[in-house]
């Protein structure tokens, strides 16, 4: 088989440090703890890139509306070019009220699975060695 590696598999350790010098506890790739620590910390990146989306997308609606404002004089274009600006309002404030939703939820969660405790704690008993 020479499209395989023939060797056997080991669990990645991950280092984490919190001062210079000071390693953290050792935590395997297969630990709980670590799991949904990092589960946590995708899900809130996830829920950062989808802010951004909602202001990207408000300032394509508010680019647009002025575009179409300035470029046309008629009545109907304006109405257009306002109703794109009032959709980027509409659009930015859905997207922050999501973003603030589930960030609370995350913290909901993190406090209720106790991610935070655990995060403490091993950053305490690293301070004491």
């Amino acid at each position: 088989m020479a499209c395989c590696d023939e060797r056997p598999l080991r669990p990645r350790r991950t280092h984490v440090t919190t001062e210079p010098g000071t390693p953290a506890p050792t935590l395997h790739a297969a630990s709980p703890a670590l799991r949904d620590m990092l589960a946590a910390d995708r899900t809130r990146l996830a829920n950062e890139r989808t802010l951004l989306s909602y202001i990207r997308t408000a300032v394509g609606f508010v680019a647009t509306g002025v575009g179409v404002v300035y470029l046309f004089d008629a009545g109907a274009y304006e109405v257009a070019g306002l109703v794109l600006v009032a959709a980027a309002v509409g659009t930015l404030a859905i997207g922050v009220t999501r973003y603030r939703s589930v960030a609370r939820d995350l913290d909901v969660f993190i406090s209720g699975v106790g991610l935070r405790s655990r995060q403490r704690a091993g950053s305490e008993e690293s301070r004491r060695r």
